[in-house]
C-alpha cells in the first residue's frame, strides 16, 4: 500500500515538472521578440508566438494549432509573402527532413521589404524525428549591407572594364605610331651609315629610336599591370633554359649600359633545369630588376642563378649600391611607389617597376623577396616554385 502510494505521490511530482517545463516554454516562446513556430513530425503546427503571427500579418485572433504548415506556405505564396521559389525550397527542406535528412538548414529570404534568416532545425530522438523548431531572425540590416556592397563591387568592376578598354585603345593608339617611329629611324640609321654627308644627324636618329623605344616599353608597362590589376593578364607559357633567358635579357641591356660590367653566376643544377614560365614576362622581370641594380650602383651587379633546398629556381640580382631601408622597400612595392634615393635623381621612372615585377612572379605561383640595407646594397631574388622547372 505504502509502495503505491509512493509511486502515485513520483507520477504526480513527474507531470507537475512538466507542466512547469510546458508553462516556461510557452512563456520564453510569447515573450521572445524572435518569430518562432513548432511543427511536429508530419509538419503540423504545435506551438507558436506572437511575433511569428506580426512576420507573416494573419490573423491576431484565430489559433494555428494544428494547421498543416505547407498549407499555410501554399496562402503565404498566394499572398505574395513569400517568392514562389523560397516556398519551393522550405517544401523541399521539410520534405527532405521527414524522409530522414536531419540536418539543420538555413535559407534568406524577403517578407514586407525586410529580409530574415531561417533556421529549420529538426528535433530528433535516436535519429527518429520527433518534429521541427523553426526561427525566424531579422537580418534586414546586414542584408542591406550586403546588397550595398554588391553594388560597389559592380559598380567598380564596370569601372575597371571602362578602365580597361581605355587602356587597351591607348595602347592601340600609341604603339601604332611608335613601331612606325622606330622602324623608320632604323632605315634612316642605314641610310646615314651609307652616306657620309649625314653622319651629323647619325646621334639624332639614335636618340629617336631610344626615346620611341622607352615610350613604348612604358605604355607595354602600363597596359599590363593593369591587365594584372583587373586579372585578365594571362600566361603565354613555354619551356626556356636559365641560362638562355639570362642573355636575352641582357642582350636588350647592354647596347644601353656598354661601360658597365655584369657578372653572370649559373650553378650546376640550374644549368640542367628548363623553366616552365611565360618567357616575355620572365624576361620583364630579369630586365627591370638589372636595370634597377645598373641604376643604382656604380659598382659591377652580380647575377646569380640557384636551385634552392626547396628546389625553387631563384634569379638573384645583387649590387652593392645605395641600398635601401624597410620602409623604403615597402614603398618600392606598391604601385607607383617611388623613393628618392639622392637629391639630384632624376632617373625615377614611374614606380610600376618593382610592383610589375612583385605580380607577375604571382602570377607563376613564385615569389620576389627584397633583401636590402642603406648603404651596403640590395639583393633582389625572382624565385620560382619547384612546379615550374622541368628537369
Amino acid at each position: 500500500m505504502a509502495k503505491k502510494k509512493k509511486t502515485a505521490q513520483s507520477k504526480k511530482k513527474t507531470l507537475k515538472k512538466k507542466s512547469i517545463l510546458v508553462d516556461d516554454l510557452n512563456f520564453v516562446m510569447n515573450n521572445l521578440t524572435l518569430p518562432i513556430v513548432v511543427l511536429d513530425k508530419k509538419g503540423r503546427v504545435r506551438r507558436y508566438n506572437e511575433s511569428w503571427k506580426e512576420m507573416f500579418g494573419i490573423k491576431a485572433d484565430k489559433d494555428y494549432t494544428n494547421e498543416d504548415y505547407f498549407g499555410l506556405l501554399e496562402s503565404y505564396q498566394k499572398r505574395n509573402i513569400y517568392l514562389p521559389s523560397v516556398k519551393e525550397k522550405i517544401e523541399q527542406i521539410l520534405k527532405k527532413a521527414i524522409s530522414g535528412n536531419l540536418k539543420p538548414k538555413f535559407l534568406e529570404f524577403p517578407v514586407h521589404e525586410k529580409w530574415f534568416l531561417s533556421h529549420m532545425h529538426p528535433v530528433q530522438t535516436k535519429d527518429v524525428l520527433d518534429g521541427f523548431i523553426i526561427t525566424h531572425h531579422d537580418v534586414s540590416l546586414w542584408k542591406q549591407k550586403e546588397l550595398t556592397l554588391q553594388r560597389e563591387k559592380a559598380e567598380t568592376f564596370e569601372s575597371s572594364q571602362r578602365k580597361m578598354f581605355f587602356l587597351a585603345n591607348l595602347n592601340h593608339e600609341l604603339k601604332s605610331p611608335l613601331n612606325s617611329i622606330i622602324g623608320f629611324s632604323e632605315l634612316l640609321k642605314e641610310e646615314i651609315a651609307k652616306n657620309e654627308h649625314l653622319e651629323g644627324y647619325a646621334g639624332m636618329i639614335e636618340n629617336i629610336v631610344e626615346g620611341a623605344s622607352h615610350l613604348k616599353s612604358i605604355v607595354f608597362r602600363i597596359l599590363n599591370m593593369a591587365k594584372i590589376e583587373s586579372g585578365t593578364l594571362t600566361l603565354q607559357e613555354e619551356r626556356v633554359a636559365p641560362a638562355k633567358l639570362i642573355q636575352l635579357s641582357l642582350n636588350l641591356i647592354q647596347p644601353m649600359y656598354p661601360t658597365r660590367s655584369i657578372q653572370v653566376e649559373i650553378c650546376k643544377r640550374a644549368a640542367r633545369e628548363t623553366l616552365r614560365c611565360d618567357k616575355n614576362l620572365a624576361m620583364e622581370v630579369l630586365i627591370n630588376l638589372i636595370v634597377n641594380s645598373l641604376k643604382f650602383s656604380h659598382e659591377p651587379i652580380r647575377i646569380h642563378c640557384t636551385v634552392n633546398d626547396k628546389k625553387n629556381l631563384i634569379f638573384n640580382v645583387i649590387d652593392k649600391g645605395i641600398g635601401m631601408t624597410e620602409k623604403e622597400v615597402s614603398v618600392a612595392l606598391e604601385p607607383f611607389g617611388q623613393n628618392v634615393r639622392t637629391p639630384n635623381d632624376k632617373d625615377t621612372g614611374l614606380g610600376l617597376g618593382v610592383p610589375f615585377c612583385n605580380q607577375v612572379m604571382k602570377l607563376h605561383g613564385g615569389d620576389l623577396k627584397i633583401q636590402s640595407e642603406k648603404g651596403r646594397g640590395t639583393t633582389v631574388s625572382a624565385v620560382f616554385p619547384p612546379d615550374r622547372i622541368i628537369v
